[in-house]
Order: C-alpha cells, then sequence, then structure tokens
C-alpha cells in the first residue's frame, strides 16, 4: 500500500510540474522522482532496513509538500499580474556571433581544465609510481583524498569543470551536434574523478549537463516541432554523454575497493555485480536507498545537537577554522545503523540539524521559490548568469535526497566560478553588441 501511494504521489509531482511549467524537464518533476525513486526502493525491500517511523514520514512528505507550495509561487504570482496578457514570452534565437562567443568561451574553459587534469595525472602517477598503478591502488587515493588530500593538486579548480559541463550542455543544445569543445568538460571532469576516486564530481557534472541542454530548449522558439532525424540526433547525442559519464562512475567503482557484502542484503541484491561490467550492484542500491534509514535513525536516537547554521554553511566555517578559529566542520557525519552502516540521510537531517522543524519546511520552501524564479527568469533572458544560478540548484533539488549541496564545497566553488564565467562572457558580448547593433547575445 506504501509503494502505491509512493508511486502515485510521484506521478501526480510529475505531472503537476508538467502542467505549471510547461515542460517535462523542471525541477518539480526532479523532486518527485529523486524521492519517489529513493523511498519507492526503499520500501521493496531488497535491504531489509529497519522500518520508519511515522515521525520521519511527517517530516518527509512535509517537506514534499512544501517544495510543491515554493515551485508554484513564482508561476502563480506571475499569473496574478499578468493574467491579462496573451500567449508567451518569445526567446530569440542568438546569431551565429552570439554562439562564437560562447564556443570561445567554453574553449578557454577547456585548455584550464585540460591543464588541471594533466597535472593531476602527473601527481597521482608519480605519487603511486605510474599510470597504469593509479586503478590498482584506487582504495589508496580515495584514502588520501578523504584524508590528506592529494599533495600538489589545486584545490576545486577541477570545480571548474562543473561549469564548463552545464555551458557545454547549453552549446549543444543550440547547436544540435557534439563538438570537440562541449565534449572536453566531460572528459576532464571523468579523467579528475578517477585520480580523486570521488563520484560526486562526475554525478553533479551529469545533472548540470543535462540541465543546460535541456534549460537551452526553453522559449516559444526552441520548442517547434524536430524532425525525426533531429530527435534522433539530439537522443544520441544524450546517450553518448551518459555513456562516458556512467563509465567513468563504474570505474571509480570498481577500482575504490567498495564492500559489496553487508547486513540486511536479500539473496537478490547479493547476486548482483557478480559479472563483468554489472553496473547495478549491492553497493549501488544501498546509495540509492540508504537515506531515509539513516534520517529515520538520526531523528530517532536525537544524539546531534550542532549549532545553527553549521551544516548550511560549512564552506565557511572550514574556511575560517584555516584562519586558526576553532570552527571545523568534519566533513564526514556520524554513522548509523539501519542495519547497514551510513552516515548520509538526505538534505532534511542537515536542515532539521540546523534550525529543528522548521528548517525541514522552510528549507526546501526556499529552495523550490528560488529554483522556480530563475527558471522563469532564465526563460525570459537566456542569459547564462541565470542559467549558471538554475542549473545549480537543479543539482541541489536532484541531490536532495542525498545531502545539503550548500555544504559541498565542489559546488559552491562551481557556482562562484561559474558566476564569474558568465558575467565576463556578459560585459564581453555587451561590448562586442555595442559595436554592432545587430547581434543578439545570450541574455
Amino acid at each position: 500500500m506504501t509503494i502505491v501511494a509512493l508511486l502515485t504521489l510521484t506521478i501526480l509531482t510529475v505531472l503537476l510540474g508538467r502542467w505549471t511549467f510547461g515542460n517535462w524537464f523542471n525541477h518539480l518533476g526532479l523532486y518527485g522522482v529523486a524521492w519517489g525513486l529513493s523511498l519507492t526502493l526503499f520500501q521493496v525491500g531488497l535491504i531489509h532496513y529497519y522500518p520508519l517511523e511515522t515521525e520521519t514520514w511527517i517530516i518527509i512528505f512535509a517537506a514534499w509538500l512544501a517544495f510543491i507550495i515554493g515551485s508554484a509561487m513564482v508561476p502563480c504570482a506571475r499569473y496574478s499580474f499578468h493574467r491579462k496578457e496573451k500567449g508567451v514570452i518569445r526567446v530569440s534565437e542568438p546569431s551565429a556571433g552570439g554562439l562564437s562567443l560562447l564556443c570561445k568561451t567554453l574553449w578557454v574553459l577547456d585548455c584550464i581544465l585540460i591543464a588541471d587534469a594533466a597535472h593531476q595525472v602527473y601527481i597521482v602517477a608519480k605519487l603511486v609510481g605510474s599510470v597504469s598503478n593509479i586503478l590498482a591502488v584506487g582504495n589508496l587515493l580515495y584514502s588520501i583524498r578523504v584524508h590528506e588530500g592529494l599533495p600538489g593538486a589545486i584545490p576545486y579548480l577541477s570545480s571548474l569543470g562543473l561549469t564548463g559541463c552545464l555551458l557545454a550542455g547549453f552549446y549543444t543544445a543550440r547547436t544540435g551536434r557534439l563538438e570537440l569543445v562541449a565534449t572536453l568538460p566531460v572528459l576532464t571532469v571523468v579523467v579528475s574523478s578517477i585520480t580523486n576516486m570521488s563520484r560526486a564530481l562526475i554525478i553533479m557534472g551529469g545533472i548540470l549537463y543535462v540541465s543546460g541542454y535541456f534549460s537551452a530548449r526553453q522559449g516559444i522558439l526552441l520548442r517547434t516541432m524536430v524532425s525525426g532525424e533531429g530527435k534522433i540526433r539530439r537522443g544520441l547525442l544524450i546517450l553518448f554523454v551518459a555513456t562516458v559519464l556512467v563509465s567513468g562512475i563504474e570505474v571509480i567503482r570498481s577500482n575504490r575497493g567498495l564492500i559489496e557484502s553487508f547486513a540486511g542484503t536479500t539473496t537478490a541484491v547479493q547476486k548482483l555485480g557478480r559479472g563483468a561490467g554489472s553496473f547495478v550492484t549491492p553497493s549501488v542500491i544501498m546509495y540509492i536507498t540508504a537515506y531515509p534509514g539513516v534520517l529515520n535513525q538520526y531523528l530517532k536516537q536525537g544524539t546531534e545537537n550542532p549549532p545553527i547554521g553549521t551544516y548550511t554553511f560549512a564552506p565557511f566555517w572550514r574556511f575560517l577554522s584555516k584562519l586558526g578559529f576553532e570552527t571545523y566542520v568534519p566533513q564526514h557525519y556520524p554513522f548509523y545503523r539501519i542495519p547497514v552502516n551510513a552516515n548520509t540521510g538526505s538534505y532534511l537531517r542537515e536542515l532539521h540539524a540546523d534550525y529543528g522543524v522548521l528548517g525541514v519546511v522552510v528549507g526546501p520552501l526556499l529552495l523550490a521559490f528560488l529554483t522556480s524564479l530563475y527558471w522563469l527568469r532564465l526563460e525570459r533572458t537566456q542569459g547564462l548568469v541565470d542559467l549558471v544560478v538554475m542549473g545549480h540548484l537543479y543539482v541541489a533539488v536532484a541531490m536532495s535526497p542525498f545531502a545539503l549541496l550548500a555544504q559541498s564545497g565542489s559546488w559552491l566553488v562551481s557556482l562562484i566560478l561559474g558566476l564569474l564565467v558568465s558575467l565576463a562572457f556578459t560585459f564581453k558580448g555587451r561590448r562586442l553588441k555595442g559595436r554592432c547593433n545587430n547581434l543578439p547575445v545570450l541574455g
């Protein structure tokens, strides 16, 4: 009965998002699919988790409802103030000059990312003896990165690859073809992730690429009918990028020494991943489904009581700790036995720890409100500043069942660097437009 209710709620959320935003790809539907998938698989019982308490269900559904309300606030307000206006705001197609400027911007990012990825491969190869040893000692590299950081690596520079993925997806949708300039950001993110033995950067890069791709197709002009050949070509582009990203994730999983046998797994789950190239393994199932269980145990035990804003502003507190202040926030949370040992309990755990019950309502409401605001702004302006903000908010929405992205240094640095790149692009575009009035730039 619970599974049917979850599937029904998920479908209704997706349909509501389609009706509200006029597009299948939107943050409301993304939230519904992300949470619906995690909760449904949790209830299926592939892993025998401890059952969720009533309080946990109330908090999850209260946050879900708050996200729906926050998503609808901006479209409802726009309709109320402009209900007499007919039609939809038209978005002009960028000229060849605008796309050329975007292409040059991507090439600059590519050069930086290639240099950073090559530098990381060099220092890691020097650390482990050779390039061929990188995969052989994946677990050691992961341990070094977590406890000390890779010696000699430039901190957070690889986060620029996330912005590159966002712009690459946008550029690919605009041109209708996959070019080398839009492929390199994806490849450099995969290479950097393998040297760090971390999958988070690849997952965020994938979400940003898809967000950039579908964001470029907003607006009445870009909703025109596409030929069957065009649809097939665009589908193949997305499939190629997805294959590259999933392959990178599998390389990391299979060489990092992840435990594939743990308490509570059913016989069906234990049989997964035994063959070569098996992407769905017990650890993958656990990573997708464990978060409600951790949230449940966190609420049940009530042993954590951090100061207000500890997790929300974690990067800021960690920065102050490097200046000598005693404000360090650990990178990893306390573990809970559910009966699997896990320590990430969705963004609701961090919001509840920081602000109590008020946080699990206001947090989703504010996240949804801001995402709707920038979704509608982007539909009107097609500006890169709005694209960068909205794309990173989409990552926060998609990964909300797992963690609060505001505390992620990579996510925050990518957002800041992305804004700097987009502002520089906008400034350059306005200068070009001043010289040539018929040059429409991307915002």
